[in-house]
């Protein structure tokens, strides 16, 4: 896909992370890399698909744009972005998710390739974290 003019960046509310995470650990018992495919918020649900590779299987998610604070999608491909994804990996990177942690997945680019970046961020009293506040 041409990264050209491809942005993704997504902050799942914390009481929707063990679902995402509940998802992931599904997929890990059938095949350690999954293809996602991530599509606009546009009828007001996103659906997160995954193919598994290994055994020719689909396993998919939806989460009502509720679910997120915030999310952004943008591609030239119908703001749609597919990429593998290492699935033990976005596990560890998860691990410390807690009941009141923000999770924020954007693509970023570094060293001419694109990445999926994974931030966790716990809610202090009614602070939100950064990136967050309302101007």
């Amino acid at each position: 896909m041409n990264d050209r003019k491809m942005r993704f960046k997504a902050v799942l509310l914390p009481q929707k992370s063990k679902l995402f995470i509940d998802f992931l650990h599904a997929l890990q018992k059938v095949d350690p890399v999954a293809t996602f495919r991530l599509n606009d918020a546009a009828h007001d649900h996103i659906f997160i698909a995954a193919n598994i590779k290994l055994h020719s299987m689909m396993g998919w998610v939806c989460f009502h744009k509720s679910a997120f604070a915030s999310y952004r999608i943008e591609s030239m491909a119908g703001n749609e972005i597919g990429f593998d994804i290492d699935i033990d990996s976005m596990l560890i990177a998860l691990k410390i998710v807690e009941p009141s942690s923000f999770v924020t997945l954007k693509l970023v680019k570094r060293g001419g390739g694109t990445f999926l970046s994974v931030d966790i961020s716990v809610q202090v009293g009614a602070r939100c974290p950064p990136g967050l506040r309302s101007s």
